[in-house]
């Protein structure tokens, strides 16, 4: 709201609470607002990821990840453009590395709400809740986790010679 008073986007002076009209106004004028701002973003990213690409020195992959970047930028950019053709310009492209390292994320570790999240979470909680491992307690934790990898290697070399 601070920048639609300083930009002169609305007037709050003239804002009465009671007055609906004056509310969807305003709504209106921070929709506008919004969008302008995000346009100006999108417009900027869009920019730096076409700049990126046009270097000399990028490798195919961090080309193939530019090239990506800027056209999720871009139809990002025409989305807020065109609201009405968001559906005709779809989301080919709008997946960028980082979605995809979240969605590999949240399948590895899970989501919050999901059993297999919240016992992680309790795990670390509980392991946290004892403070600091003394110096005989951290020598046993590392000998059981040695162990269970000893006994993991052994299990696989079975796997192995009974494969043949």
């Amino acid at each position: 709201m601070m920048r639609a008073a300083t930009s002169g986007m609305f007037d709050f002076a003239r804002f009465d609470p009671w007055d609906m009209w004056c509310w969807k106004k305003l709504k209106w004028t921070l929709n506008e607002l919004s969008l302008q701002q995000t346009l100006d973003v999108k417009r900027v990213e869009h920019n730096h990821w076409v700049t990126m690409a046009a270097h000399g020195n990028l490798t195919p992959e961090s080309f193939d990840r530019a090239k990506t970047n800027a056209a999720s930028a871009m139809n990002e950019f025409l989305q807020a453009v065109y609201p009405w053709l968001a559906d005709k310009i779809g989301k080919e492209g709008t997946q960028t590395d980082r979605d995809d390292a979240i969605a590999s994320y949240q399948q590895i570790i899970g989501r919050p709400g999901e059993p297999q999240y919240e016992a992680m979470i309790d795990t670390i909680l509980n392991a946290t809740k004892n403070g600091k491992m003394t110096q005989r307690q951290k020598e046993k934790d590392r000998a059981r986790i040695r162990a269970a990898r000893a006994q993991e290697q052994l299990e696989a070399r079975a796997a192995y010679n009974n494969r043949s």
